[in-house]
């Protein structure tokens, strides 16, 4: 059987956001460092097709909504995160994410 697992960062560290995302318990595999990329506020995404939205103080739902995102860099501080083992079908869950 094929082993696939993603490295989760930011709120995808966290088992509870990890398990609602994927619908089930979620142990993670490993700690981890991403070496040759880094952290950066490089993702815009529509909220409509988005698991989640994020709405203003004043209830309005912006259309796009700004993510953290990893980014190819050399000279950067790797990233620590986690490893989530995962299956081939709980990949489309976390695009969705």
């Amino acid at each position: 059987m094929t082993r696939i697992a993603v490295f989760g960062y930011a709120s995808l560290a966290s088992p509870e956001s990890a398990s609602n995302t994927l619908g089930r318990p979620v142990e993670f595999a490993a700690v981890a460092r991403l070496h040759g990329w880094a952290r950066g506020w490089t993702l815009a995404r529509e909220q409509a097709a988005s698991e989640k939205t994020f709405a203003r103080a004043d209830g309005s739902v912006p259309r796009f909504c700004l993510g953290l995102n990893v980014v190819p860099a050399v000279d950067a501080r790797a990233p620590n995160g986690v490893l989530i083992e995962l299956t081939e079908a709980e990949l489309e869950r976390l695009d969705l994410r």
